[in-house]
């Protein structure tokens, strides 16, 4: 079994997280932030999504992962 070990400095750096749901119909990309301990219930559906933890994306050495979401991409934001 694998355990991952967070430091404290790092689960406080992040208060929040960025969801990004694509609305098909449209086309739109809609961002969502959402507090961590916090849930939110997507407009229009019978979805909720809650976020417990959050763990960022990290390298090892000199090789980094990409981010799930480019931050060059213009996306507007909402507010749950």
């Amino acid at each position: 079994m694998l355990h991952v070990v967070v430091p404290e400095e790092v689960k406080a750096r992040w208060k929040a997280v960025r969801i990004v749901v694509q609305d098909k119909q449209s086309g739109r990309d809609l961002v969502y932030t959402v507090d961590v301990g916090g849930r939110f219930a997507l407009p229009d559906t019978a979805l909720q999504v809650e976020v417990t933890h959050f763990l960022p994306a990290f390298g090892h050495g000199r090789q980094k992962l990409p981010p799930a979401f480019p931050a060059s991409r213009k996306i507007p934001e909402q507010r749950s």
